[in-house]
């Protein structure tokens, strides 16, 4: 067996002879370099390779196999656009009397995310009896979240109460607590356990997760000061990290992990700390590894192109062009790219960082905030939205303050009435609800002003310790660096928000084929900030613009809300769409075997 196969860090390198590393193992005998290679392949983009590979096997799953190569051997399959040896793979599976914990809340996402949630509902009887006594609750309960929502899940988590719970067990009874928005109750429960259970990782995992998404990353990092340094802890150090937008602490880990001395971060999140960085190169190795691990077949690196990681690559490509091989990533002094922060994110990004670090746009105090009408609208594209969505949507539907829930058909109305002919044909040809409910919100806010929040963001405070974080305009940064827009604040008639507006119609009008972060998203909202920056006397924009970390927002709002409408095909930014044919059948015949 050719071992350096199993541990070299260069794909490149390993796949630079696939036949003869082909001919010198034989998949059924060796597992463990057959999924490797393979792994290796679909990183590199060599799609054709990996299925020469697989096609030793036969078209079925080597007999002895132990679970945990099936269930690799499955994804592996899939990615491979091999859907026939996965269903015979999956199908061999689940003959088996215990079903590998892996496999049956992957055979779960599959239902789920094919639009076939009542299948799914039937899968969670079929698959617990025979899985490992220990984790059946947990898989019930984490189908629990997954099929019904957090606010159903912790419902049934109260109507059958379990007494003697394992750390494991706790750890998704916290899960649902923080997915449910019960910030209080969450961190009591974890304090709990972790008294119960001080060395429990699965825990201290769980309570570093719920400080990041309430807004407390700085206290997730005290939580870990004083814990002996390990591989594991300090790759959560890294996601909080990464939270606290510290990229230069987060790549000296990095550098770290690539020596081996802690557990290397997911692709995913190293993508995240290349984008916050400006590293293209980075980004542009990552970009297969990433695509390789998020869809299936032939079509993950379509779905890479249109991700949030993708559309930021496609527009440094193109700065790095234009720029004429101008630095990515400048250092002290002024900008080098002049005006190009009109057209581009990069440029406006530094723009807005550095007036940010300037002590520039800090709060202004409650006084300030009477600028701002006590007013939130919210978008949903059709006249009714899922039930589960209408609650987080409540959050928002307090006393002293007007609400108003737009649909596509009163999205329409309201543009014709109050914005004119072009503003109305600029949103009938959004790409997508996404693009619809972007470009509405700043037309609402310029118009009006108040609250615009995404339908799936859950207030957790009151609205009124928003609307006092200042005046004018108040928006948030994400830890990549980017101006958020799911959340934004303003008073009537900001310059800021006209400048928005005016980019958004055009290249709507335009047809304009970037994706809804470059053209109506965070991509613009940034662009748009940069602008009023330029061409605002200091102390007029001090005045009336306020841009604070995403922590301080988190605080206060339960941001995208984990709810099972986003595992469906009918999401805009759903992974894969609907699976294939091949593998639903397997899933009905087991779902048909145990009713």
């Amino acid at each position: 067996m050719d071992s350096g196969l199993m541990t070299i860090s260069d794909p490149a390198a390993a796949t630079a002879a696939p036949s003869r590393a082909g001919r010198r193992f034989r998949g059924a005998e060796n597992p463990l370099l057959l999924l490797k290679y393979c792994d290796l392949c679909l990183q590199m983009g060599r799609l054709a390779e990996a299925r020469h590979a697989l096609d030793s096997l036969g078209g079925a799953p080597p007999a002895g196999w132990p679970p945990q190569f099936l269930v690799g051997l499955m994804r592996t399959a899939e990615k491979a656009g091999m859907f026939r040896l996965a269903a015979a793979v999956l199908r061999a599976a689940l003959a088996q009397d215990r079903v590998p914990p892996l496999l049956a809340s992957h055979a779960l996402g599959i239902a789920q995310s094919s639009g076939q949630s009542a299948l799914a509902e039937r899968l969670v009887p079929a698959l617990a009896p025979r899985l490992p006594d220990h984790v059946r609750s947990v898989f019930r309960d984490q189908g629990n979240l997954l099929l019904a929502g957090p606010f159903a899940a912790l419902e049934r988590l109260r109507a059958a109460p379990m007494a003697g719970r394992t750390p494991a067990q706790a750890a998704v009874v916290a899960q649902v607590l923080i997915e449910a928005g019960e910030r209080r109750l969450a961190l009591r429960y974890l304090r709990a356990c972790r008294h119960r259970w001080p060395a429990a990782f699965a825990i201290l995992r769980m309570e570093v997760v719920a400080l990041i998404r309430f807004g407390r990353a700085g206290e997730a990092l005290s939580r870990l000061e004083g814990l002996p340094a390990g591989r594991l802890s300090e790759a959560m150090r890294f996601s909080i990290l990464l939270a606290l937008a510290r990229h230069e602490q987060a790549q000296a880990l990095l550098k770290r992990a690539a020596a081996g001395q802690l557990a290397a971060p997911s692709v995913h999140e190293e993508m995240r700390l290349a984008v916050a960085r400006g590293d293209l190169e980075r980004a542009e190795e990552l970009a297969p590894l990433v695509a390789a691990r998020t869809g299936r077949g032939a079509t993950a690196m379509n779905k890479f192109r249109v991700s949030h990681a993708g559309a930021w690559m496609n527009e440094m490509q193109l700065l790095r062009q234009v720029a004429g091989g101008l630095p990515l990533v400048p250092g002290e002094g002024p900008t080098p790219y002049g005006d190009l922060h009109h057209v581009f994110y990069l440029p406006a990004r530094l723009m807005t960082e550095r007036w940010q670090a300037a002590g520039r746009g800090m709060p202004a105090g409650a006084a300030a905030a009477q600028a701002i009408p006590r007013r939130v609208v919210q978008y949903w594209d059709s006249d009714r939205p899922p039930a589960m969505l209408q609650q987080v949507m409540q959050s928002w539907q307090r006393p002293g303050y007007d609400y108003r829930l737009f649909s596509r058909r009163s999205a329409r109305e309201w543009l014709r009435s109050e914005m004119g002919e072009d503003h109305l044909r600029a949103f009938g040809l959004a790409g997508s609800p996404t693009e619809e409910a972007d470009f509405l919100r700043l037309c609402l806010l310029l118009k009006d002003g108040g609250i615009y929040a995404d339908a799936d963001d859950l207030l957790v405070a009151a609205p009124e310790t928003l609307r006092r974080l200042g005046g004018g305009a108040i928006l948030f940064r994400e830890a990549d660096g980017a101006v958020a827009n799911n959340l934004i604040i303003a008073r009537p008639g900001h310059p800021l928000l006209r400048h928005a507006v005016t980019m958004a119609c055009e290249a709507m009008l335009r047809r304009d084929n970037d994706s809804p972060w470059s053209k109506t998203g965070p991509g613009l909202l940034t662009r748009a900030a940069a602008v009023y920056l330029g061409e605002t006397p200091e102390a007029e924009a001090r005045a009336d613009l306020v841009i604070l970390p995403d922590q301080a927002l988190m605080r206060r709002v339960q941001t995208h809300m984990r709810l099972p409408y986003k595992s469906t095909p009918e999401y805009w930014n759903a992974a894969d769409g609907r699976a294939p044919q091949e593998l639903m059948s397997v899933l009905r015949e087991l779902a048909d075997r145990g009713a």
